[in-house]
């Protein structure tokens, strides 16, 4: 919509492709903003609703040794995966597993998790400047906040999927009780991003109110 007058608000854009399911985003406009945020890019190429396919890629362990991740689905948002909706927090790691099995999915692997989420080596200007302007809003932010309200899906580099750091610390599948990306009243309020969304979270130091989770699948299925 070139030229038009949009006014400020939240809004939740639906896209369908002609053979695929329907994929939703968030548009968040304020009287501040300018030309260049009023940009959306969302990738629709992932065959479930409100999935974003990952290609394949590596990731660093604990160790600093790399791991091959192969390409898979993942959640844009948190568990429903509806945007504007707060993510449905209080669930124990192995009622995430059971809710994700029940979609057909399962829990994402740290791995598969931690392979959208943004990191500031390498990240242009305006990526920086997006992760900055995510930061402030956390500094002010007191609750779990509906899926996508904040701007994070400005960086181009998470693949449209949302809420990588703060809102809900998430549940991964692994062998221990571990979440990711911290949650709203931790690290993440620094302005080093990649620090948050890569933080590791055990079960006792999140409230069970900031835990959250979302799914993944493999990407031939």
């Amino acid at each position: 919509m070139r030229d038009a007058e949009i006014e400020p608000g939240f809004y939740v854009v639906c896209f369908v492709r002609k053979g695929m399911a329907p994929q939703q985003a968030t548009f968040l406009v304020t009287r501040e903003a300018h030309d260049a945020e009023l940009i959306l890019t969302l990738p629709l190429d992932a065959k479930d609703e409100n999935m974003a396919l990952i290609t394949a890629g590596d990731v660093k362990d604990s160790n600093g040794a790399m791991q091959r991740v192969p390409a898979f689905a993942i959640d844009r948002y948190e568990y429903p995966n509806k945007p504007g909706t707060e993510p449905e927090t209080g669930l124990s790691l192995l009622e995430a597993r059971k809710l994700c099995e029940q979609q057909g999915k399962k829990l994402c692997t740290p791995f598969q998790w931690l392979r959208p989420a943004p990191e500031t080596a390498g990240a242009s200007p305006r990526q920086r400047l997006c992760q900055r302007r995510v930061c402030d809003r956390l500094r002010r932010q007191r609750a779990n906040s509906a899926a996508a309200q904040r701007p994070l899906h400005a960086l181009p580099h998470t693949g449209g999927v949302y809420d990588m750091a703060g809102n809900t610390a998430e549940w991964v599948d692994s062998a221990s009780e571990i979440l990711l990306g911290g949650d709203w009243t931790g690290s993440v309020k620094t302005p080093d991003l990649s620090g948050s969304c890569r933080t590791v979270s055990s079960a006792e130091d999140i409230n069970k109110d900031r835990r959250g989770f979302r799914c993944c699948k493999a990407a031939n299925k």
